[in-house]
């Protein structure tokens, strides 16, 4: 028996930026959050996993790759991150960090189309979207020919879809 292909969403893929350098000049023209130095683990740990996620998702069908790295747990750790600078008081307006840029490239187009933002709004966005991309995938490759192996496909693609 033919094992049937199943939806897995693509990916979005970026690139790799400098988002520590923005962050922490932004924190020194900001008289109520903390200096730099007092952020400066969390502010590399951020740019760390930003820049390991846009190595990890090189193209759009990057999905074994994408796990093989880790990315879903990085993504998710990042995402985490972005809530944690909002939280703090980040500023989450469009321009309001000077020097950030965040491009992303769509999944769905064949041809080039990045969409450019200087704020975390798309960035958890397009974050959100690649970890259901990736538990799509999973889903994807569970063994659907046993009662176990369909529950577990049902799971990932119901997490998918409540992301």
């Amino acid at each position: 028996m033919e094992r049937q292909k199943m939806l897995a969403i693509p990916l979005k893929t970026t690139s790799r930026t400098d988002i520590q350098t923005p962050l922490s000049n932004y924190l020194n023209n900001s008289p109520t959050l903390p200096h730099p130095s007092q952020c400066r683990d969390g502010l590399m740990r951020i740019s760390a996993l930003r820049n390991c996620l846009a190595l990890s998702i090189c193209t759009r069908d990057a999905h074994k790759h994408a796990i093989a790295e880790h990315a879903l747990r990085d993504a998710s750790e990042y995402h985490a991150g972005l809530l944690e600078l909002e939280k703090v008081g980040f500023p989450i307006l469009e321009g309001k960090i000077a020097g950030l840029s965040l491009e992303w490239e769509c999944g769905f187009r064949k041809e080039e189309t990045k969409t450019i933002r200087t704020n975390f709004v798309y960035e958890r966005a397009c974050l959100l979207f690649n970890i259901a991309a990736l538990e799509s995938h999973l889903a994807s490759e569970s063994d659907h020919s046993t009662k176990d192996g369909l529950k577990a496909s049902i799971a990932k693609y119901n997490t998918a879809a409540g992301l």
